[in-house]
């Protein structure tokens, strides 16, 4: 057949190492959007497949943790007023902890956990991290039904700063997709990573207001504490659903820098060790 008559078109894919600056690739990531969603998919099966509970575990554990931590803190350990009853203290933090932190423990073995895809077919290593970011959203969903519901039952209801609440969740999911993107890069090369990161992580807990409030930290280190957005999530979502002291003014500017600068870090990191994953491996 003549090649005048052929009507097919046949695209051609040249796929070349990248250079010393690999870019941040969003235009192939779009591209690949569909395997984010089919990764994002598996990673929601995977998680409760074979559970007798299924999703119910995504509210228990906020909620267990709720009641221990009130029950601790305000029997055994006899911390004062807070300002608030102490379950609702707790949640306001326990909602948005434990989802965030799920991106981080995840996201640190899911270049590995994704073995076969990383050495056989070629598709855009960045969406493995997202797509666990993305999986972790319907927990997010979850979690905030059994937040509002502790409201409900306290007689609280929160008034216009619920408003604030996206910026707060993409502020948390920001960073905590950074610092995945960091340690699952250095985790196909150091497996150190996913035995450090439960430690580091418990580091992170004490450093965050989650247990305490955020003005209980000398008013000299509140702007070096606040340098950890989680600061600012966490003391933001008691002053929006819970009417509690608000965060300071300089905390969201610099909540935001630090959250993007984890992500934009992160992120680039992950793109210049990507050609080095499948012999890692």
């Amino acid at each position: 057949m003549d090649a005048s008559q052929t009507t097919d078109e046949v695209e051609l894919t040249i796929i070349v190492p990248p250079g010393q600056r690999p870019g941040f690739g969003v235009g192939e990531m779009w591209r690949y959007r569909s395997v984010g969603f089919a990764l994002t998919r598996r990673n929601l099966m995977v998680r409760y497949r074979q559970t007798a509970l299924g999703v119910a575990w995504v509210v228990i554990q906020p909620l267990v943790l709720m009641i221990v931590f009130s029950i601790f803190f305000s029997l055994i350990a006899r911390f004062n007023d807070l300002g608030v009853p102490f379950p609702v203290f707790y949640i306001c933090a326990l909602w948005l902890w434990t989802p965030i932190v799920k991106v981080l423990t995840e996201g640190v073995t899911s270049v590995i956990q994704n073995e076969q895809m990383v050495t056989r077919i070629y598709v855009p290593r960045a969406m493995i991290p997202f797509s666990v970011a993305a999986a972790t959203l319907v927990d997010l969903i979850f979690d905030f039904a059994a937040f509002q519901f502790v409201l409900l039952l306290f007689g609280i209801t929160p008034d216009w700063k619920i408003i604030f609440a996206p910026i707060l969740v993409a502020i948390g999911y920001v960073t905590a997709l950074g610092m995945s993107y960091l340690s699952a890069a250095v985790n196909t090369r150091y497996r150190d990573a996913q035995l450090a990161l439960p430690f580091l992580i418990q580091i992170w807990f004490f450093i965050s207001p989650v247990i305490y409030p955020a003005e209980w930290v000398p008013p000299d280190l509140q702007p070096l504490y606040y340098l950890n957005p989680m600061a600012l999530v966490i003391t933001g979502s008691r002053w929006a659903f819970a009417d509690m002291a608000a965060p300071p003014g300089y905390a969201w500017p610099l909540g935001i820098v630090v959250a993007v600068a984890c992500l934009v870090g992160g992120y680039l990191y992950f793109r210049g060790r990507e050609p080095y994953f499948a012999d890692e491996l």
